[in-house]
């Protein structure tokens, strides 16, 4: 599937900075890219008003851009680190922490 513009969606395990582990729904190939695990986690689904952790992505030559989660905090690659999605080197350009958002 190259380029990455289409695709069907799969059920990752996700497991959050408060230690459960919740699934998530994201396109196959970026699931796959991010090393996440299919299956549905044991807390449910990742609860509304809270953002994923994840990666911005940028291939150099075309200055793509791809939003990739990761399944745990130790699995984040480090700014500038090289990481291959659908065939396609990107570099990291920076890293977004778990968020929650909404009025509580």
């Amino acid at each position: 599937m190259s380029g990455g513009t289409l695709g069907s969606k799969a059920v990752f395990q996700y497991t959050s900075d408060d230690g459960n582990t919740y699934s998530i729904r994201t396109l196959s190939y970026l699931g796959t890219a991010a090393g996440l695990t299919t299956g549905v986690g044991a807390a449910g689904v990742y609860p509304r008003g809270r953002k994923a952790r994840h990666a911005w992505l940028q291939e150099p030559s075309t200055k793509r851009r791809k939003k990739l989660i990761f399944g745990t905090a130790a699995a984040m690659p480090s700014i500038g680190a090289s990481v291959t999605v659908d065939g396609t080197d990107f570099q990291v350009m920076g890293l977004v922490g778990e968020k929650i958002s909404g009025n509580f």
